[in-house]
């Protein structure tokens, strides 16, 4: 989006985007969110996907002719075993768990990884840091 504030926008301004256009085009009133969907199936003879989710406690089922699985995947980290991890005395997260407030002034930061988050963090980080070292993991 060419009025994005930064090149790669933060999450609020993103999420503001999004809402707004589901609002002008009348998506927001038939998305359902804060749910956890149990099962989706797809009928070829309706072209309709059925989905039972629960929300609130209560089981509930859809019928619509699309589904978007928003999930936030990512927003449920894999953080690798790293030798001697357990010995490591400072700050450490995940950015799908950042602790608020973490202070990286004067301090040698280590990230791992170098996808968009990574993307969007270093760059802060690097302003502030003594030291940052970035790396890519292999599978």
């Amino acid at each position: 989006n060419p009025n994005w504030k930064y090149y790669f926008a933060y999450g609020h301004e993103v999420k503001e985007y999004i809402k707004r256009l589901c609002d002008k085009y009348g998506i927001t009133k038939n998305c359902v969110t804060g749910a956890t969907v149990e099962s989706a199936t797809f009928d070829e003879s309706s072209s309709t996907w059925q989905v039972k989710y629960r929300k609130d406690g209560e089981e509930k089922v859809m019928n619509s002719n699309v589904f978007v699985a928003a999930v936030g995947q990512l927003t449920n980290p894999s953080i690798p075993k790293i030798p001697g991890q357990d010995k490591f005395k400072g700050p450490a997260c995940h950015t799908a768990r950042f602790i608020p407030g973490l202070d990286f002034k004067d301090k040698n930061v280590v990230v791992m990884g170098t996808g968009a988050t990574a993307m969007g963090i270093c760059p802060e980080i690097q302003k502030v840091a003594k030291h940052l070292a970035i790396f890519q993991g292999t599978p």
